[in-house]
Order: structure tokens, then C-alpha cells, then sequence
């Protein structure tokens, strides 16, 4: 069955996923990471003459239009790069009044042509839900992926290695979780006050809720492996979560 993945992110702060101090450095590292980045609802047609060059030359060589590009076209069009299109809605985005249903959804291309993440794409997402909107957190970013996407170790090792180190790095949240598509992720007011009611597969906490949870505590988890992460934060990697369920006190959520 195919299903999709999203790392999710408790913001500290309603203006963190604004911030250009945080999002420009972010996406940089992307762009460092060999990562080509465009605006999802932007661009018209030469967005979508770059999705059908990009999907050719990686898997359909042989097709007349890809065959037809000089090397500098080919390497201008795999060039790792931040597009003028989501420059310009991300520079909006960060400048304008805030509309709490404005959002920037931006398309992340692997510019490898070869190697473990060629034909890696994924999404990445900077939203700020009405409050009645309870199944999200309210001030928060994600990334989300396709299953079918990860099949090899190199892509799965970005994904759920690098990327949410990455993200914690960079945006500092209070918490960073992976969410399967069969589960909801937790609602901002528990990340507000800092508890924790439920475990996923991976886990992320920032110094805060560690401190809050009690460090030894956390490290003590069964079923899981804990990582401990630069500023006092920890990883919980959750193999047994209704072993490390109840040793935390928490219930399993009916849904």
C-alpha cells in the first residue's frame, strides 16, 4: 500500500514559519544538499516544461525533447537553486500582513542524476491553520512525502535521517515528529504547554519538553532508542510504542 509520510514541527513562536532569519538559512541547506526548490502553485508552463525535463532526463533519456537539450540547458535546468517565482512568494510571504489561511508550498526536486537521491521529490510546507482547525498544530511547518519515493537506503536515510535533523537545526521547534498516514498529528496546544500525550515511530523534543518530561526519564524509555541532540534535546526512536506508552503514562488515542 502506498502511503505518505509527513515530519510535522511545533513552532516556538506564530512568527518562526515568517521569520526570513530562519527560513532563508533552511532552504539554503537544501539548495547546499543539491536540491531544487519552486513554488507548487507557481510558475505555469515553464514550471511544468521543468517537471517533464526533470522526470526525462532521470528515467526517459531516449524521449526527443530531452535528447534535443545542450549540456548547458541540461545543467542550467538540474542546477541546485531557490526559482524567482518562490523567491518572490516567499518574499510576500515574510513582508505582507498575516492571512492565518495563507500557506507556501514548495516543491523539492534532487538534482542528481544519479546516486541515492535521484529522483527524490517531496514537499515542503509553511502554514498557519485557523485556530477551529484542531488536527494541526496552528503555527507549523511539514514535509511530506510519498512511500513509493523511498525505496532505496540513500533516500530513506535522507528522509528520516538528515531532513529532520535539518529541521531541528534550523527551526528550532519544540517538537519534530514523523506521522504515518493512518495517524493525526497532535494538535498546538499540547505542544504549548509542552506535554507530550502520544508517541510516534520518531520523536523529537526540544530542550523544553525534555526538561519538562525529565531527562533521565526520557532516556530510560523502553522500547525505544534515544539520541541525544545538540542544545539538550532528545530523539526518540519508538520501536515497542505501547511498551514506551505506558512506561511515559500515556494512553493509546481512539480515533
Amino acid at each position: 500500500m502506498k502511503t505518505t509520510q509527513f515530519w510535522y514541527m511545533g513552532l516556538r513562536r506564530p512568527e518562526d514559519f515568517r521569520d526570513p532569519g530562519i527560513v532563508r538559512p533552511f532552504l539554503e541547506a537544501l539548495v547546499k544538499r543539491g536540491f531544487i526548490l519552486l513554488d507548487m502553485w507557481g510558475g505555469g508552463e515553464e514550471r511544468e516544461r521543468f517537471l517533464d525535463l526533470w522526470y526525462g532526463i532521470l528515467f526517459f533519456p531516449e524521449r526527443e525533447e530531452v535528447r534535443g537539450l545542450t549540456e548547458q540547458e541540461r545543467a542550467a535546468l538540474l542546477e541546485p537553486k531557490i526559482w524567482p517565482g518562490l523567491e518572490e512568494r516567499l518574499r510576500r510571504f515574510c513582508s505582507e500582513p498575516l492571512d492565518p489561511q495563507e500557506r507556501v508550498a514548495i516543491d523539492v526536486y534532487a538534482a542528481a542524476q544519479e546516486g541515492e537521491l535521484k529522483g527524490l521529490d517531496w514537499c515542503f510546507v509553511l502554514y498557519c491553520p485557523a485556530e477551529e482547525e484542531e488536527e494541526v498544530p496552528a503555527e507549523m511547518a511539514y514535509a511530506l512525502v510519498t512511500e513509493q519515493l523511498l525505496k532505496t537506503e540513500g533516500k530513506q536515510g535522507f528522509w528520516r535521517r538528515e531532513l529532520p535533523l535539518l529541521l531541528y537545526r534550523y527551526w528550532r521547534p519544540l517538537v519534530v515528529y514523523l506521522v504515518e498516514q493512518t495517524e493525526r498529528p497532535l494538535p498546538r496546544g499540547e505542544d504549548e504547554r509542552v506535554e507530550i500525550r502520544y508517541l510516534y515511530g520518531e520523536n523529537l523534543y526540544s530542550a523544553e519538553v525534555v526538561e519538562r518530561w525529565g531527562r533521565e526519564r526520557l532516556k530510560g524509555t523502553p522500547g525505544a532508542w534515544v539520541e541525544e541532540l545538540e542544545g539538550g534535546g532528545l530523539w526518540l526512536h519508538v520501536y515497542r510504542r505501547e511498551e514506551a506508552m505506558a512506561y511515559l503514562g500515556l494512553e493509546l488515542p481512539v480515533w
